[in-house]
């Protein structure tokens, strides 16, 4: 749903302009504003520029982290909702995690890390199995 205000696009593309979910159109894009903070091509050109760019900032990284393609990996709604309301830091939502880590973070998330390595752009683990 944020991505449906975010980009005032429907999750499925009827006319066919989209060839991709928007999801999966709004993958890549995701990633790139969240790393430059240029949202030119993922906001709804509608709003012409005029919105909080601080507050699309906090709705592009919850929109990326509610999207990642594995499920154990995506927070859950009340953490969203806390970083929406600012009550969260945003890093909180990337934090990757051992499933049997008992460290918890403000937002209730295990905060032991992985290497970054072994993660792609979105925060999904590259190898669906760790040995």
């Amino acid at each position: 749903m944020l991505l449906e205000l975010i980009t005032g696009k429907p999750p499925v593309d009827l006319t066919n302009k989209m060839e991709d979910t928007l999801v999966d159109w709004a993958r890549p894009l995701l990633d790139r504003a969240l790393a430059t903070g240029n949202h030119d091509e993922l906001v709804d050109p509608r709003l012409e520029g005029n919105y909080d760019h601080g507050e699309m900032q906090r709705m592009v990284a919850c929109a990326s982290a509610s999207i990642r393609h594995s499920a154990k990996r995506r927070p859950k709604m009340s953490q969203i909702v806390r970083a929406l309301q600012g009550d969260a830091a945003l890093d909180d939502l990337n934090v990757w995690v051992k499933p049997t880590d008992s460290n918890i973070s403000s937002l209730g998330l295990p905060t032991q890390e992985f290497s970054s390595s072994e993660y792609n752009s979105s925060g999904d683990m590259q190898n669906q199995r760790r040995s």
